[in-house]
């Protein structure tokens, strides 16, 4: 039951994302990483990011990488060599779907999390890097 409510709020996520990320003027649209300025990414002007705004920030960014729109993402495409991409195949079947790459999502954010307050500081954000 946990595992159907997670993919559908991934799907209704990814959905939402797709929409925000079109009308964002800071996001590329190239084969690389989308780039969001820290001020773009922080939706409510709270000077911090959420994981709800940090979700949607990776969702464009695998929208981005989901060309034919099926939901999975080949890992050896030269659009995304990145390592977050790699690291997120989890099962190592040389694609990632949406399930597979918001385990890393949650674990990125985790990850640069430092001070564990479920937020990301300008600094947090910025140590994060480029996706690539």
């Amino acid at each position: 039951m946990k595992e159907i409510i997670l993919i559908s709020f991934v799907i209704l996520m990814s959905q939402s994302c797709s929409h925000t990320a079109k009308h964002n003027a800071n996001a590329t649209t190239n084969n690389t990483a989308p780039r969001f300025d820290y001020n773009s990414v922080d939706v409510d002007s709270s000077n911090t990011i959420d994981r709800k705004e940090y979700e949607q920030l990776l969702l464009t960014y695998f929208d981005s990488l989901d060309k034919d729109r099926n939901g999975r993402v080949k890992v050896t495409s030269e659009s995304n060599k990145g390592k977050f991409v790699s690291e997120s195949d989890l099962n190592k079947d040389g694609h990632i779907n949406i399930i597979e790459f918001n385990k890393k999502v949650d674990q990125s954010f985790k990850s640069a999390d430092k001070d564990k307050n479920k937020l990301l500081s300008p600094h947090e954000y910025h140590a994060l890097g480029s996706l690539n």
